[in-house]
């Protein structure tokens, strides 16, 4: 009788498994790399370049804010798209429903995503409270505008965001 012949040893068949976690954590590392890389890459974080100043002033900012809502003016926006950027018409009252007029009615208009694009125009006195203007716009899409309204009697900031299709 012949004694057994030992056979080798047979190779694990789960010598993979580890290899196949390695590639999956280089797949989410590489991915998480790329998406680091396009946040970084697409927005500066910055909404103003004096953030430590306006932080400093933000007391005076809302000594500002109460005395204007303290006015009672009531300010309705209206905004027309039109062919090269929109028709914007305010039309401002007082407390007691009288139209406001000789306001210095001034617009900044500022893309919030996208290019950082801005357009100030100063507003025509249309009479009886109403002013308005055409604004040159370089593209459709979403606009921040900061309307400011100075009078003999104080002033006023308002800020809408439209969407002009």
């Amino acid at each position: 009788m012949t004694p057994l012949a030992a056979s080798p040893p047979r190779p694990r068949q789960s010598s993979w498994i580890p290899w196949a976690l390695i590639g999956a954590l280089l797949v989410v590392m590489g991915a998480n790399a790329l998406l680091i890389h396009f946040a970084l890459d697409s927005w500066t974080g910055l909404v103003t370049d004096r953030a430590y100043d306006e932080g400093l002033a933000f007391n005076q900012t809302l000594a500002q804010a109460k005395a204007e809502a303290a006015q009672g003016w009531n300010v309705s926006v209206r905004v027309l798209p039109t062919e090269g950027g929109a028709e914007l018409e305010l039309t401002v009252s007082d407390r007691a429903g009288r139209a406001l007029t000789d306001l210095d009615a001034e617009t900044t208009w500022i893309r919030p995503i996208g290019s950082a694009a801005r357009v100030e125009r100063a507003l025509a006195n249309r009479g009886n409270g109403h002013y308005g203007g055409s604004i040159p716009l370089p593209s459709r899409g979403q606009w921040e505008i900061r309307v400011s309204l100075a009078h003999a009697e104080g002033s006023g900031h308002i800020a809408r965001r439209v969407v002009l299709p």
